[in-house]
């Protein structure tokens, strides 16, 4: 039987092959694998990155163009056996904690266990993004807060210059008091953005704590 480790490092070699196809746009497999094609390994590699069932039809449709059949019993057989390992609850977590897809190929006897560990580490993943997400709304938020006393400042000092008519004095002071109500709207934004953050986190490091995984 093959080792936790060797597992791992086919799961992260089928993962990798597998984006590099799906960024090639291409055939699932060339002429020279068609030819040479183990079906058994082909259908193992493709359970364990998590495949469809119909994913032997486009390997079906590459190699015909080089006359080549496809051996549907072997690459099943391999299939079943790469969901095996796929289907894990662990491999679950980590690909919802990733936010990864899931096909809903899992068989029956494994497809409990793996959904509810998929949704536990997606519910991370989700959270992180939302904490990730007012982060950089609440940096926004500093940084048009201090443009924003920038050009309060910017105004006061023309505010005290010689030469203005009663008009532009006029007109700066609007523009002034406009400026302090967005200044005051923005550290109200800041305020409600830090205590949404800190719940988020909050939430987040229960959800860590928790895991079983």
């Amino acid at each position: 039987m093959a080792s936790t480790g060797y597992r791992a490092v086919r799961l992260a070699g089928a993962l990798a092959m597998l984006a590099a196809l799906g960024l090639s746009g291409c055939a699932t497999l060339s002429e020279e694998e068609c030819l040479a094609a183990d079906w058994h390994t082909i259908g193992y590699e493709d359970g364990l990155s998590g495949q469809p069932a119909n994913r032997i039809t486009k390997h079906r449709e590459a190699c015909a163009d080089h006359g080549v059949k496809v051996d549907l019993a072997a690459y099943n057989a391999g299939r079943a056996e790469g969901l095996k390992t796929y289907c894990q609850p662990h491999n679950g977590y980590r690909l919802g904690l990733n936010g990864s897809s899931y096909r809903g190929v899992c068989p029956t006897e494994l497809a409990d266990e793996f959904a509810y560990a998929y949704n536990y580490g997606r519910q991370i993943h989700d959270v992180q993004s939302d904490v990730n997400s007012e982060e950089r709304e609440i940096d926004r938020l500093h940084d048009a807060y201090h443009a924003t006393e920038d050009d309060i400042l910017q105004k006061e000092t023309l505010l005290v210059s010689p030469g203005l008519t009663p008009e532009e004095r006029i007109a700066l002071l609007a523009d002034i008091k406009h400026l302090n109500d967005e200044k005051r709207d923005i550290e109200a934004d800041i305020a409600y953005r830090q205590q949404r953050l800190d719940e988020l986190a909050g939430h987040l490091n229960d959800l860590r704590a928790r895991s079983p995984y």
